[in-house]
């Protein structure tokens, strides 16, 4: 879209990994991981622009399957694909606005469970 760009940047990530042989080729890697991202949103129009940035923070378990390719006797090459659990924990949400001059700021916190 015209006037609108988006930046994504993993800011951390963090946790317990967990790696099964099945054999001597496949595998099985879990993990329970915390991560931290962080999004930007910029649209900007003649008189109205705004830049948005979104601070997450969750948990991810994957689960996924491997296969190992034996490069030399004591070399070898892993894939991995499969799927993962993810649920946001909380996050914040910081938008400086400019509409026809007037400029403000919001910020909000994002809770992801009933009860804050």
């Amino acid at each position: 879209l015209d006037g609108v760009s988006s930046k994504f940047a993993p800011l951390g990530l963090f946790g317990l990994h967990y790696n099964i042989n099945l054999g001597d080729k496949f595998y099985l890697e879990s993990a329970f991981q915390f991560n931290f991202y962080r999004y930007a949103i910029n649209s900007s129009y003649p008189d109205y622009s705004r830049d948005k940035k979104i601070f997450a923070f969750h948990t991810q378990i994957p689960i996924y399957f491997g296969y190992k390719f034996n490069l030399t006797d004591s070399k070898g090459l892993k894939f991995f694909a499969g799927p993962y659990l993810s649920y946001g924990i909380t996050g914040q949400i910081k938008s400086d606005i400019n509409d026809a001059g007037n400029q403000y700021s919001e910020k909000d916190f994002i809770y992801f469970s009933k009860e804050k």
